[in-house]
């Protein structure tokens, strides 16, 4: 399962575009080796510590409940601030009737994401994962 834990960790390890930008001036001269070294090392670090969470020491089905709940959460925020549901605001996204923005591509991502996580739950459920 892709987690926002996982896509996190990943990104601490794109350094395409810190390549290409000249070294910002820093208080305590380090090299950009070292600091790509640390990044990664930190990166690998929090990715076994979740891996570890996920395998052994935590069920899935809280952590799956848990982001369902924030997702919804925010699904509300979106609702209220343009007076319609998400469903709603789903149909007409498809048919073309808003113009392309940040907060719609949100709204859109979350909705999204809230099927992804009930259909996991659903599938962890079916195959007798632990509550």
């Amino acid at each position: 399962m892709r987690t926002f834990a996982v896509s996190a960790i990943r990104a601490l390890t794109y350094f395409t575009d810190a390549e290409t930008t000249p070294m910002p001036q820093m208080i305590q001269r380090v090299a950009w080796p070292t600091i790509k070294r640390f990044l990664e090392r930190q990166a690998l670090d929090a990715g076994r510590r979740r891996l570890e969470d996920l395998l052994g020491r935590k069920p899935m089905r809280p952590i799956l409940e848990d982001a369902i709940w924030q997702t919804e959460r925010r699904l509300k925020h979106f609702e209220g601030l343009h007076r319609m549901t998400s469903a709603e605001f789903v149909q007409r996204y498809e048919d073309d009737e808003f113009e392309e923005s940040l907060d719609y591509a949100d709204w859109i991502g979350e909705y999204r994401l809230l099927r992804r996580l009930k259909e996991k739950t659903d599938t962890y459920c079916h195959e007798g994962g632990s509550s």
